[in-house]
């Protein structure tokens, strides 16, 4: 736990910097990139330690930041084919980043492989199928509630923590 406190301290303070010396970069900016700091010293002081659902949720939070960086700070004319397989690519990096915690499991590599098979074909033929539109859009609705997946995540990891610390 301590390790996450560095890392959460390390990432409010990559915050405070960024805010400090480009004061117009944006709040959505701000927050991704101390997401994004955050889940890169996460994953340093996780990997190898076992804790596999952990790993796949920072490889998450990574790839939803990097997400809203590009989606904010770039013209894509159409954003809403982006978002189903962006999501499906995130499964495929939490999935991979599982199987370098682990090489012996060949499994998880079969699965980020095929995450990132689907996401690359829906985004190359997403304009074609209704399908993949409404999954696109039910996509873009789990974005918008991104923060506050990550506060209600992070809420769910605090009190099972304390939870296990009042239990002896």
């Amino acid at each position: 736990m301590k390790k996450f406190q560095v890392a959460f301290g390390l990432a409010l303070l990559a915050a405070a910097l960024v805010r400090l010396f480009i004061p117009d970069y944006g709040f959505l900016n701000t927050v991704a990139l101390s997401i994004i700091v955050f889940s890169l010293i996460g994953v340093y002081y996780t990997i190898g330690s076992g804790n596999k659902w952990v790993l796949f949720l920072l490889a998450a939070l990574f790839n939803g930041s990097i997400l809203a960086l590009v989606l904010n700070n770039n013209e894509i004319l159409e954003k809403n084919l982006i978002y189903f397989p962006s999501f499906l690519i995130t499964l495929g990096a939490g999935f991979l980043m599982i199987f370098f915690d682990d090489t012996g499991k060949r499994t998880n590599l079969l699965a980020a492989v095929i995450f990132y098979l689907l996401g690359a074909l829906s985004f190359f033929f997403g304009k074609s199928s209704g399908i993949l539109n409404y999954f696109n859009s039910m996509a873009a609705s789990l974005l918008g509630l991104f923060p506050i997946l990550v506060i209600i995540g992070i809420i769910i990891f605090l009190l099972r923590r304390s939870k296990g610390k009042n239990n002896p």
